[in-house]
């Protein structure tokens, strides 16, 4: 894969809360939320063939009052998604590769999940 070919201008950012992701794992994530369920059932149906995500490990040394303040790293993963389940109305897993790292520019949206 050419990742230049497949690197968005827009990124949907999640955070990867039990472990950061690098380029070249293969990795089982579990997210949560009805808007993130939302968005990976979107990119699974999209035609494009670029099935990709980001995801970044949260900021730690920032505290947060709430799972909807999580404060990300301003670096992630790109992540090719290989396939998307859902394990109950609340949960996915999804299973993909990261595939590059990229470094935040701008942030659109501070919601999860967060756009860059």
């Amino acid at each position: 894969i050419v990742v230049s070919e497949i690197l968005p201008e827009i990124i949907h950012v999640l955070p990867s809360i039990d472990r950061p992701v690098l380029p070249g794992m293969v990795i089982p994530l579990f997210f949560t939320g009805r808007e993130v369920q939302d968005l990976i059932k979107r990119i699974m149906d999209s035609p494009s063939q670029n099935k990709v995500l980001g995801v970044s490990y949260p900021d730690k040394s920032r505290t947060r009052d709430s799972e909807e303040d999580i404060q990300l790293q301003k670096t992630g993963t790109l992540i090719k998604i290989f396939k998307a389940l859902p394990i109950d109305e609340n949960t996915v897993q999804v299973v993909g590769q990261g595939l590059h790292r990229f470094v935040q520019k701008e942030i659109t949206s501070q919601s999860i999940p967060q756009i860059w």
